[in-house]
């Protein structure tokens, strides 16, 4: 008796995997743009510059069905018509994370693209997604060691993911003896294409709201929570910007959503007062972006609705603040 059981939930299990397999390479094959693989993994040479696999064009898409752009690499891994050792005096360089590099928008629908319209000049974006001010001293190195200086290096600091005592690249959830469901999650969303159709089709369910409570999908919150637990640390930050030369450096700082969301707002505020005061303190120029999108009268709508990231939108008003900063610091250096 126990023998046939066993036997039959052998045969319940084979069953079932092969189900799986079936169903995980069928996506694959008519639904290629849900493969999780990793094709916009960020790798760090030997110097510590991160990269992007060089020449590389594919189709990043989000899960709610909010945008899909082609996102295309040149021969250093960025995501850039110019190569880097093409660099000129006269360029601006943009160092940032995913909020430059132009997430979930077209490569000149970004901010970058759009400043190079406003100030009918060339603009070099070098932003990549998950980086911290580790990467964005390794990065403006690189480029003093390989082109010719460029006008100005425009550093965006992100107030959600650049005030952790590290630098805030996407990982694996940390492995403990209580890693159970973060985990897994982790390894089927990198792994598997059914879970991709699977949190897509959730994302845009009713039953959304619910399950980010229960932690099947990730909640919008999530950055501005991370930006307030880290809120005494500028040290790691203003440390790695005060490393490198200042005077070709002007900062942009990309606030935080907690300064429209009621329930962080206050902290929010306090936090972001207390960076501006921080990073002026360095001697460099920084544009605050906070007055532009509060300005804006919605700049909830300058986010995708399900993605923290800016909209077109978004890197539209980022952008004019940007260029009316630099027609104001012309007269006294030239940027």
């Amino acid at each position: 008796m126990i023998r046939r059981w066993a036997g039959t939930a052998l045969l319940g299990l084979f069953a079932m995997l092969l189900s799986l397999a079936l169903l995980e390479g069928g996506l694959r094959w008519l639904a290629p743009q849900y493969i999780p693989d990793g094709r916009l993994q960020v790798t760090r040479d030997t110097q510590g510059v991160p990269r992007l696999p060089a020449r590389q064009r594919i189709v990043h898409r989000d899960n709610s069905g909010e945008f899909q752009v082609t996102v295309q690499t040149n021969g250093a891994g960025f995501r850039e018509s110019i190569e880097p050792a093409a660099i000129d005096r006269g360029d601006l360089v943009i160092i940032g994370d995913s909020f430059p590099f132009g997430w979930g928008v077209n490569r000149l629908q970004r901010v970058g693209g759009q400043l190079a319209n406003l100030l009918d000049r060339r603009v070099v974006t070098l932003a990549l997604p998950g980086l911290g001010p580790l990467d964005y001293r390794a990065l403006i190195e690189y480029v003093e060691q390989n082109s010719r200086l460029p006008s100005a290096f425009l550093v965006f600091i992100t107030v959600e993911n650049d005030l952790a005592p590290t630098p805030a690249a996407a990982t694996a959830p940390v492995q403990d003896r209580w890693c159970v469901w973060p985990c897994l999650r982790h390894w089927l969303s990198t792994h598997t294409a059914t879970w991709q159709v699977l949190a897509a089709t959730l994302k845009q369910s009713e039953a959304r709201p619910w399950l980010e409570q229960v932690g099947v999908i990730r909640e919008l919150e999530t950055g501005v929570q991370k930006s307030l637990r880290h809120a005494p640390d500028f040290s790691q930050l203003v440390d790695q910007l005060s490393a490198v030369d200042a005077n070709r450096i002007i900062l942009v700082i990309v606030p935080s959503r907690g300064l429209w969301i009621s329930e962080y707002r206050q902290a929010s505020e306090g936090l972001h007062q207390n960076l501006v005061a921080q990073l002026q303190q360095t001697g460099m120029p920084v544009v605050d972006l906070a007055p532009a999108f509060l300005g804006s009268g919605a700049p909830a709508k300058l986010h995708f609705e399900h993605d923290p990231h800016w909209n077109i939108e978004g890197h539209r008003v980022a952008a004019k603040a940007i260029a009316d900063h630099l027609q104001r610091l012309r007269p006294a250096s030239n940027p």
